[in-house]
């Protein structure tokens, strides 16, 4: 509410309503205090090393599961590829 109430009040314009960056730089914004800062920089710390930690499991299982289904089925590349339908007779 305190962010609107500051934009409609250095808003001009009488259809579309806009703001310059001589009055966006006029507006004022609500600055936590230290600690609060501290607090909130160690949550998103915590929630980045969590995505990165994520990425690392998914690039380490998709590496696990080409390993396995090569040592289960070999390596298709160089198989000999029959028609389909002469399987069926």
């Amino acid at each position: 509410p305190d962010y609107w109430r500051q934009v409609m009040g250095a808003a001009s314009g009488a259809i579309q309503v806009g703001l310059n960056a001589t009055k966006l730089k006029e507006l004022k914004v609500p600055l936590p205090s230290l600690p609060e800062q501290q607090r909130i920089a160690g949550i998103l710390a915590y929630a980045d090393r969590l995505r990165q930690l994520r990425r690392l499991a998914l690039d380490l299982s998709d590496g696990y599961l080409q390993s396995v289904f090569l040592e289960m089925f070999g390596d298709r590349k160089n198989s000999r590829r029959v028609q389909f339908g002469d399987l069926l007779q």
